[in-house]
């Protein structure tokens, strides 16, 4: 997997991923909660049957699946949102 933000952006990550089908272009807008480096040597879900499209002139041709869950901020004590990536172990 290689993984870089897309310039002039705040959330894009552009990801080449392979798959049984090839290489895959991906763009996903998890850059506010997680770095580039966070994809790198993890394997993860994907969407494949969708139709391609571009984001910000780079070709997405799936998407990548995570969970909106919460988390206890002990210091503010209150809870908040956050995003964790759908993690497979082979």
């Amino acid at each position: 997997t290689k993984a870089t933000r897309i310039p002039k952006t705040d959330k894009l990550i552009h990801l080449t991923i392979q798959t049984a089908l090839g290489k895959k272009s991906v763009v996903t807008n998890l850059g506010d909660n997680f770095e580039p480096i966070e994809f790198v040597g993890n394997t993860f879900l994907f969407v494949m049957n969708m139709p391609p499209i571009k984001m910000k002139n780079v070709l997405s041709e799936a998407m990548i699946i995570a969970e909106d869950s919460f988390k206890f901020n002990e210091e503010e004590n209150k809870w908040e949102p956050f995003v964790k990536l759908v993690k497979v172990t082979v």
